[in-house]
C-alpha cells in the first residue's frame, strides 16, 4: 500500500511539472528554460543556442581538469532538455544521445530547432517518474542543469535514481541541485520558511512574474542515493546555477566562495547549488 501510494503520489507530482512547463513553453519557452538581464523577448535563437555550447564547454572543462574523462563514451542522455539547447552541443561530442523533456510543446521546438542539424539527437518525452524507456546500463553520460531545481524533493530523489540505473559501468552522470540555502538577514530567513509553492501562489495572487519553483535536496540525501546505485561521487563543486541570469556562464567554486557571493550580494539568489559527478561501478 505504502509503495502505491507513493508511486501515485509521484504521478500527481509529474502531471502537475508537465502542466506547467507546457505553459511555460506556449508563453516564453526560451526565456522559462534560461534567464537572460534583458526581457523575455530578448533572445535572439543564435544567441540562446550559443549559451548552450559555452555551458556544455565550461562543463566537459572542469571534467577534464578534475581528471573526470569521457574516453570511449558514445552515448548521452540530456535530462530535462527543453528545446535542446545543451542537447545541440552535446551531439556533437558523442555518437548518439537523447533529449527528454516532460513536456510535449518544449520536444516539438526541439525537434523543429534541429531539423537541418548535421548531427542529430533523439528527443523523447517523457511524462513519467522514471527513465523507463530507457534500458539498464546503456547511457555512458547523464547531464541535468538546472532541472531538478524546479522538482520537489520525492520527484528529485527518483530521477536521480534513474539516472544511476541507466549509466553503463563506469559511466558519468552530471547533475546539478540546490543542496542549500544561506539567509544574509532574518527577513530572507523568513522567505526561506515558507513553502516553494506557497511563493509562487502569493506571487500569482499580486500579479506578478510567474517564476519557477526552487527546491533543495540536502547532499546527504544524495550520497545516500548514489550509494544505494552502487556509484562514486567524483566531485560535488558549487555552481552559480541558480543567479537567475546567469546565461550558460556557469562557473564552479568552493562553497566558501558560494556563500561570500550571497553575503556580498553578488547573486540574488539565496540558494546553494552543487554539480554532482557520479560514476557507475565499472564492470568486473
Amino acid at each position: 500500500m505504502h509503495q502505491e501510494a507513493t508511486a501515485e503520489r509521484l504521478d500527481k507530482l509529474v502531471s502537475a511539472y508537465s502542466s506547467s512547463w507546457e505553459h511555460n513553453a506556449r508563453s516564453a519557452s526560451l526565456f522559462s528554460i534560461l534567464g537572460n538581464d534583458r526581457n523575455h523577448d530578448a533572445w535572439r535563437e543564435q544567441d540562446f543556442f550559443d549559451a548552450g555550447s559555452e555551458e556544455v564547454g565550461r562543463v566537459l572543462r572542469f571534467m577534464e581538469t578534475s581528471g573526470i574523462r569521457l574516453q570511449n563514451f558514445s552515448s548521452f542522455l540530456d535530462f530535462g532538455c527543453g528545446v535542446g539547447r545543451n542537447t545541440r552541443a552535446l551531439i556533437g561530442e558523442f555518437k548518439s544521445g537523447v533529449g527528454v523533456d516532460i513536456a510535449t510543446n518544449m520536444i516539438a521546438d526541439a525537434v523543429r530547432f534541429a531539423k537541418d542539424d548535421e548531427r542529430q539527437a533523439r528527443y523523447v518525452v517523457n511524462k513519467e517518474a522514471n527513465l523507463g524507456f530507457v534500458a539498464e546500463g546503456s547511457i555512458d553520460f547523464v547531464y541535468c542543469h538546472m532541472v531538478l531545481q524546479h522538482n520537489p524533493a520525492p520527484l528529485q530523489q527518483a530521477y536521480i535514481a534513474e539516472f544511476l540505473r541507466v549509466l553503463s559501468p563506469g559511466g558519468v552522470a552530471a547533475f546539478q541541485i540546490p543542496t542549500g540555502q544561506y539567509a544574509r538577514n532574518l527577513v530572507e530567513a523568513i522567505k526561506q520558511a515558507i513553502p516553494p509553492r506557497a511563493k509562487v501562489v502569493v506571487r500569482s495572487l499580486m500579479g506578478a512574474k510567474t517564476r519557477s519553483e526552487m527546491h533543495v535536496l540536502p547532499a546527504s540525501a544524495i550520497e545516500d542515493i548514489c550509494a544505494a546505485g552502487g556509484t562514486k561521487i567524483l566531485a560535488s563543486q558549487y555552481t552559480n546555477s541558480t543567479h537567475p541570469n546567469h546565461e550558460g556562464r556557469i562557473e564552479f567554486m568552493s562553497r566558501e566562495a558560494a556563500i561570500s557571493r550571497i553575503k556580498n550580494g553578488a547573486t540574488p539568489s539565496y540558494h546553494l547549488s552543487q554539480f554532482f559527478f557520479v560514476q557507475k561501478s565499472p564492470a568486473r
